[in-house]
């Protein structure tokens, strides 16, 4: 009896690992990054953006190969941007630079920063701080990536800031030529001459500042900028002012 039952237990253990040997038990697929980068890129494409970082972060910590796990980190500073969300953006595409310095898409990152704060010149008033930013990131792009892709456009984009700032700096001086108070207007249309020399403003600096030093008292710095007016700018409806503006009467003047 004790041998049927050790006879019958054997048999059903036999019988299990036979049935357990025809399980058909796939193993996990390999992690493809390629795959996973193209299907991040069509969530992009759906404005699916959170879903699209997730996919991409799995990328940056599976891709053995580094191919594109650099990549990956540069379109999840691209999420933000088209996001609307300049500063996760900028601070992702700071940190593609720090690991990625000679990556071939370098200039790029860098370059989006400098847009990203170009794009935030809102006008004059609002837009220098930007325009600073926008203007030393684009200078860096050029200093760091010389061959870059961008060169022809950054010519126009570096004119605006400087732009922007030279009018804003005027800007603030003739508030202060309109109170009257011409000391830290002459600072403010000094610093533009000496910043921005012949920037599209520049004959009225002159003519600002001859005005400005006739009502100081000082006639000789006046008289210095009228023939610095005059000599660049002979024609210009703010040279003939300055002209008559210097030979009134003394008592007239201011």
């Amino acid at each position: 009896m004790k041998i049927f039952k050790l006879t019958a237990i054997l048999l059903t253990v036999l019988v299990a690992a036979s049935c357990a040997k025809k399980v058909d038990i796939k193993p996990p697929e390999a992690f493809d990054p390629e795959v996973s980068f193209k299907k991040a890129n069509q969530l992009i494409d759906k404005r699916q953006f959170e879903t699209a970082r997730r996919e991409l972060e799995s990328i940056k910590g599976k891709d053995r190969g580094m191919k594109f796990a650099p990549l990956a980190h540069l379109r999840v500073a691209d999420t933000y941007m088209l996001e609307g969300e300049p500063e996760p953006a900028v601070e992702e595409y700071r940190r593609f630079l720090v690991m990625y310095p000679a990556h071939k898409y370098a200039s790029y990152a860098q370059y989006q920063i400098g847009m990203i704060y170009y794009g935030q010149i809102e006008d004059h008033e609002r837009g220098q701080d930007a325009a600073r930013r926008a203007l030393e990131e684009l200078a860096k792009l050029n200093e760091l990536y010389p061959r870059n892709p961008y060169r022809e456009s950054l010519v126009y984009y570096t004119e605006k800031c400087l732009d922007t700032i030279a009018d804003h700096t005027i800007m603030v001086g003739n508030f202060y030529f309109k109170k009257r108070a011409y000391e830290p207007a002459v600072r403010r249309y000094l610093e533009v001459l000496r910043e921005f020399p012949g920037f599209k403003g520049e004959e009225e600096a002159f003519y600002r500042l001859v005005i400005s030093y006739l009502r100081l008292g000082d006639a000789g710095m006046a008289e210095e900028y009228l023939n610095r007016l005059l000599e660049k700018y002979p024609d210009s409806k703010f040279a003939e002012e300055a002209k008559k503006e210097f030979a009134r009467p003394e008592d007239e003047k201011g």
